[in-house]
């Protein structure tokens, strides 16, 4: 292999690494056969944060859901429900409602998200919060059960203005992004996407990441 091919491949790589990074998973709302399968190849290609969203779970299957992944990946899942449990196996943070701040959910460790439909939304979250899910900016798919209430050019001025006001939380676009529209993200300025129907309501989830990585 010639350097000018081993500097292109290295340059590509750590395009692919920077693009990873720019893209969150939420599993779907029922547990999936495979899941955990599935999910370490999603981490082994990058995934950088997998948000685990089941309402319906009690902590004690959320717990013996955390302890099926292992140690070195634990630093990657978020939860939506049971904070204390973000502490206890040195989880990547907590996801909380931007109208229902939690107790002790500002000292935990790990980063703090909220999902939000509108400026008022942010304001809400607290200093504390380090990234914002802003959304659905697109029409609704399987896993958004709201419609958009604004464009996605609207959205994006909600994140300018919220940087300008000195805002410092990372603005994620949340709801509908596909293969398809992600690069439309990108360029109204959001930091990332987080998707759901984008990789689980595909016959191969790891080809449908990596398609998102290579789309951003």
């Amino acid at each position: 292999m010639s350097i000018l091919s081993r500097v292109v491949g290295m340059v590509s790589r750590g395009a692919e690494a920077v693009a990873s990074a720019r893209i969150a998973v939420m599993s779907p709302m029922n547990d999936r056969s495979g899941e955990h399968r599935i999910l370490f190849k999603l981490f082994e290609n990058g995934l950088p944060a997998y948000h685990l969203r089941r309402p319906h779970w009690s902590a004690s299957r959320c717990s013996s859901w955390i302890e099926s992944v292992p140690a070195k990946w634990r630093s990657r899942i978020v939860i939506h429900q049971y904070p204390h449990l973000v502490r206890k196996y040195n989880l990547g943070g907590f996801h909380q409602s931007a109208d229902s701040a939690l107790p002790g959910v500002s000292g935990i460790s790990g980063k703090i998200s909220a999902l939000c439909e509108d400026f008022s939304d942010i304001q809400k979250i607290g200093k504390h919060c380090r990234r914002v899910m802003l959304g659905p900016v697109f029409p609704p798919e399987k896993y958004d059960v709201t419609v958009p209430r604004r464009t996605l050019g609207e959205y994006a001025a909600i994140a300018a203005y919220w940087r300008k006001q000195g805002g410092k939380a990372e603005i994620f676009a949340f709801g509908g992004v596909s293969a398809e529209n992600i690069r439309r993200c990108r360029e109204a300025g959001f930091d990332g996407v987080v998707v759901v129907g984008a990789v689980w309501d595909t016959s191969d989830p790891v080809k449908a990441y990596k398609q998102l990585v290579r789309k951003w």
